[in-house]
């Protein structure tokens, strides 16, 4: 199901994600400013890093507090949500 799921979404924004990736190596190779455009590839990826460095760290955590249900419904319910602009 997710092999699937990542399937479908590389083939829909294969073109995007070419393009991040061009564009960070781009930036990379001939050392220019990092414009916001250019800049995503690297924020993607450590972005990906602290995530997988928070999850390894704290899932045990994460596993007991979110095993009630109530508490999964508490944050879906009161978490903030934020608008992306």
């Amino acid at each position: 199901l997710h092999g699937g799921s990542l399937l479908a979404l590389i083939i829909i924004f294969f073109k995007d994600i070419k393009n991040i990736i061009i564009n960070s190596f781009d930036s990379l190779l001939k050392r220019k400013n990092f414009i916001k455009s250019k800049d995503l590839g690297f924020v993607i990826f450590f972005t990906i890093i602290q995530a997988g460095i928070a999850g390894y760290f704290f899932s045990d955590y994460f596993e007991y507090i979110f095993r009630e249900p109530i508490m999964v419904a508490f944050a879906l319910c009161f978490l903030p949500r934020y608008k992306l602009e």
